[in-house]
């Protein structure tokens, strides 16, 4: 019986991520991603991948609290900026689409 699993995938047969699909989900992230002392820039990659980004959200959170921004729509290679007061130092930003996939991980690129 076929259930999709192959050898050289980035699951592993339980379908637990194996560590090289944290490199595809991160090649793969159609944004870019900006921090500054008072902004979040959010740019829609030009190349590839690159599509629209439609009802997107940033998820930022801390130990205590998780705070939740709208993305406007972009479209490639546009930008969205979210003004921010103070990024906390233990902050973690995720970028989600409608159905809860992230497509964006600041964990992802801080290690």
């Amino acid at each position: 019986k076929a259930n999709g699993y192959r050898e050289w995938g980035i699951v592993d047969p339980q379908r637990k991520p194996r560590a090289l699909y944290k490199a595809f989900q991160t090649e793969l992230s159609p944004v870019l991603v900006t921090i500054t002392d008072n902004q979040i820039v959010i740019q829609a990659k030009a190349d590839f991948p690159s599509y629209t980004l439609i009802n997107y959200k940033l998820l930022v959170k801390t130990d205590t609290d998780t705070k939740e921004y709208p993305i406007k729509t972009l479209q490639p290679g546009n930008i969205h900026k979210i003004n921010i007061d103070k990024l906390p130092a233990n902050a973690h930003l995720v970028i989600q689409n409608t159905k809860g996939i992230t497509v964006y991980d600041s964990a992802l690129f801080n290690k």
